[in-house]
C-alpha cells in the first residue's frame, strides 16, 4: 500500500507545481502587458508635449512633431512656458472661527516657483510625520503593554476601516473653528497622527522584532529614549525610509487635500488639476493659452522629479525588508 501511494503523491505535487507555474506565468504576462501599455501612454504624452499646439489641433496626434510648419517653435517651448508663465488665481474668501472670530484671506496669483515650494514643504513635512509617528506609536503599543494599549490598537483599526470621504465636512468645520484652515501648518497637524495602514505595517514589524537588543541595552544602563532613537529606529530605518518615500510620492501627487483645506497654498498637483480641467478665460488660470501639448508638458514637468527619485532610489524601495537581526 505504501508503494502505491507514493506515485499518487508525486502526481499530485506535479500537477500542483504545473498549475502554480501557469498561474505565475499568467500573472507575469498581465503585468508585462500593463507595463507596455503604460510605457506607450507615457511615450505618447512625451511626444505630444513637445509639439506646437497648432500641430496637435490639425490632426497630428500620433506622429512625430512637424516643426517645419512652425519654424518659430522649439521643442522645449511648452516646458519653458510652464516653468515661467504658468500660474493660477486664488480667490479671496473668509470663514468664521469660534476661537479667533472672522478670518479672511485675500485673492492672489500663484506661479510655478511658489507652487513648487508649497509642494516640497507639504510633501516633505507630511511624509516625515506619516513615517516616524506611526513607527514610534506602533513600537510603544507593541513592546510596552499598558492599560490602554489594546484600546489604541482597536481605535486605529476602527479609524482605518471607516471610509474617510464622509469626514471632509466635519474636518473643514473643525479646522475653521480652530483657525487653522487654509494654512500650511494646519495641513501638518492633519498629518500628525498614527492612524492608517503604515501603523499596522510597523506594528507587524515590531512584533517580530527580537527583544534581545532591548534587554542588552537596558542591562548596559540605556534609558527608553536612548533605546528608541539609537537602537530601534536605526534598525527599522529600512522600513521607515520605504514608508517615507511612498508617502512623499503620494503627497507630491495629492491635489485633493490642498483643494479642500489650503486653497491659498496650491501645490503643483493642484495647479495641474486646474490646468487640465479649465480652459482659457474659464476659471482661475492666469493668461494662459491652454493647448493639449501644454497640458501634457505640465503633467510631465510635475511627474519628472518623482521618476528621477524612483530611478535613484529604486533599490531602497524594492529591497527586502529585514525583520530582525537575531536568529531564534
Amino acid at each position: 500500500m505504501a508503494f502505491i501511494k507514493k506515485p499518487r503523491a508525486r502526481r499530485s505535487n506535479y500537477s500542483k507545481s504545473v498549475a502554480g507555474s501557469l498561474f505565475f506565468d499568467a500573472i507575469c504576462l498581465i503585468l508585462i502587458l500593463l507595463s507596455i501599455m503604460m510605457a506607450c501612454i507615457l511615450l505618447w504624452a512625451l511626444v505630444n508635449s513637445i509639439k506646437p499646439g497648432e500641430d496637435f489641433e490639425t490632426g497630428n496626434v500620433f506622429l512625430w512633431p512637424n516643426f517645419g510648419k512652425f519654424p518659430d517653435f522649439r521643442f522645449w517651448d511648452n516646458f519653458l512656458e510652464i516653468l515661467t508663465g504658468f500660474g493660477i488665481r486664488v480667490d479671496s474668501g473668509s470663514y468664521y472661527s469660534s476661537i479667533f472670530g472672522e478670518i479672511t484671506y485675500e485673492a492672489k496669483e500663484v506661479y510655478f516657483p511658489e507652487m513648487l515650494f508649497n509642494t516640497i514643504i507639504y510633501a516633505s513635512v507630511g511624509a516625515i510625520f506619516q513615517s516616524f509617528l506611526p513607527a514610534i506609536v506602533a513600537y510603544t503599543l507593541c513592546k510596552y503593554k499598558f492599560k490602554f494599549s489594546k484600546f489604541f490598537y482597536g481605535l486605529a483599526l476602527i479609524v482605518y476601516i471607516i471610509p474617510i470621504v464622509g469626514n471632509f465636512p466635519a474636518m473643514i468645520t473643525l479646522m475653521r473653528d480652530l483657525g487653522i484652515y487654509n494654512t500650511l501648518w494646519g495641513s501638518f497637524i492633519q498629518k500628525f497622527n498614527f492612524f492608517g495602514m503604515y501603523f499596522f505595517v510597523f506594528y507587524a514589524y515590531f512584533e517580530n522584532y527580537s527583544d534581545s537588543y532591548l534587554e542588552a541595552a537596558e542591562m548596559d544602563g540605556a534609558n527608553q529614549f536612548v533605546i528608541l532613537f539609537k537602537i530601534v529606529l536605526p534598525m527599522a530605518s529600512k522600513l521607515i525610509l520605504t514608508v517615507l518615500l511612498i508617502s512623499f510620492v503620494s503627497l507630491w501627487n495629492d491635489y485633493q487635500t490642498p483643494l479642500l483645506y489650503m486653497p491659498s497654498y496650491p501645490t503643483l498637483a493642484y495647479g495641474i488639476y486646474k490646468l487640465v480641467n479649465f480652459s482659457k478665460g474659464n476659471g482661475p488660470i492666469s493668461h494662459f493659452d491652454l493647448t493639449v501639448p501644454l497640458k501634457m508638458a505640465g503633467a510631465i514637468t510635475v511627474a519628472t522629479p518623482i521618476v528621477v527619485l524612483f530611478i535613484f532610489l529604486k533599490e531602497k524601495l524594492m529591497s527586502n525588508i529585514s525583520l530582525g537581526g537575531v536568529k531564534e
